[in-house]
């Protein structure tokens, strides 16, 4: 087989597409493929061809990903990668992730992400679950909170006019909660834009939340929602598909008055599984969990630059030994110092002769980067190795973090 992988072109995108749909046994609208094409940027795409046809398809967006402490690092955001079914098994998936992460180290991006479609293809390739996500189902019917949330003045607006008023409120909060992506003004489209597609858009709600003091500025947080009806007769179901606030009033006040629509019986949202829903509410039992289920998965491309770059809780010392069978050229001894919260990591030659405190393959580390699950528990799990007494308690106090990861934003 004569493989050839290259960046697609704006002539073949819809080709392009296409076949990344196929291989999800999807067939696009052209609405859909339009707004694809104002999403990514072309010299990050990559196909794969065989006798002249596109049969296998990868890219990644150029986002900024939050880190605990609130610094934000570049990271290749996979996505749209698939292979057609008649050209499975000949190594073509497996020759698209090396391009695609060659060419993400290539740009200085220490980090790549993904949301994986099927979670056992993708630690082969060094990435790591990071993050969770719970969807929530809520009983609307005579909600009572725990203590009455402030009282806020909200408004609705027109969905096409939202997001001006939305996106400062997203970035505020960006910073605070580790995981979350920037957001451009095509991902803004694809997410309050008239297109349906699974990164969101379509019929949609907006209701913002004005600022205390009238002269405070702009929106302090707003929910995008959809009605949906279960049948006549029934009460109705919501549907949250964001609900952002600067802080923990507004967020309470925003829950309120979802809940409190009439003719609705269910409110159904993702939350981070920290999220204190369950506990502004005067009955937690009114908050089912639906089902809860990995979110964003985290592979090191440059362990001492990611490393250096994220804060941590407490100071200390730890060297690890990273295993990278994907990509070799990362495994080996690193040196994390924290001091004042900051840190700074080198990598050890290798004959600097220090023992590791730690080993764990580079897929663990990538799981420890957010702070999303402790050392401890992978430790237990057989995941890492504690190789001097102490190192795993060590590491919990280093990568743990006040907020669990989330990640709202699908690609």
């Amino acid at each position: 087989m004569d493989l050839e992988l290259r960046p697609t072109s704006a002539e073949e995108f819809a080709e392009f597409d296409r076949v990344c749909s196929a291989a999800f046994g999807e067939i696009p609208s052209p609405e859909a493929t339009e707004l694809d094409r104002r999403l990514v940027e072309l010299d990050r795409t990559l196909a794969a061809v065989v006798d002249g046809a596109i049969v296998g398809t990868a890219l990644t967006h150029g986002f900024g990903l939050t880190l605990p402490g609130g610094l934000t690092v570049p990271a290749a955001g996979v996505a749209d990668v698939g292979v057609l079914g008649t050209h499975r098994r000949r190594g073509i998936l497996r020759a698209m992730m090396a391009r695609l992460l060659d060419d993400a180290a290539a740009r200085g991006e220490a980090v790549a992400i993904l949301m994986a479609s099927e979670p056992t293809i993708y630690g082969r390739f060094g990435f790591g679950p990071a993050s969770e996500a719970e969807r929530v189902s809520v009983a609307a019917d005579h909600p009572r909170f725990a203590h009455l949330p402030p009282a806020r003045s909200l408004r609705l607006v027109p969905r096409e006019l939202a997001a001006p008023l939305v996106a400062p409120v997203y970035e505020a909060v960006r910073a605070t909660r580790p995981g979350w992506l920037t957001r451009t003004d095509a991902w803004w489209e694809a997410i309050l834009g008239e297109v349906r597609t699974w990164k969101g858009g379509g019929p949609a709600w907006v209701a913002v939340a004005e600022p205390e003091d009238p002269a405070g500025g702009g929106p302090v947080g707003y929910v995008v929602y959809e009605r949906v009806s279960v049948g006549e007769g029934h009460p109705g179901r919501v549907e949250v598909r964001e609900l952002v606030a600067v802080d923990d009033g507004t967020e309470a006040a925003l829950w309120r008055y979802c809940l409190e629509l009439d003719l609705v019986g269910e409110v159904v949202a993702a939350c981070p599984p920290d999220d204190p829903l369950r506990w502004w509410l005067a009955d937690p039992r009114q908050v089912r969990v639906l089902h809860r289920r990995d979110g964003l998965w985290v592979r090191l491309l440059d362990v001492a630059a990611a490393l250096s770059a994220r804060r941590y809780r407490h100071d200390g010392t730890l060297v690890v030994e990273v295993h990278d069978p994907f990509r070799p050229a990362t495994s080996g001894r690193y040196h994390l110092r924290v001091d004042g919260g900051e840190a700074v990591c080198e990598r050890l030659a290798d004959d600097r002769g220090v023992d590791p405190d730690l080993r764990l393959g580079v897929a663990e580390l990538g799981s420890l980067y957010l702070g999303g699950v402790a050392a401890s528990t992978l430790a237990r799990a057989r995941r890492l190795e504690e190789v001097r007494s102490g190192a795993v308690a060590t590491a919990d106090a280093l990568f743990g973090w006040d907020r669990l990861p989330f990640c709202p934003t699908r690609f």
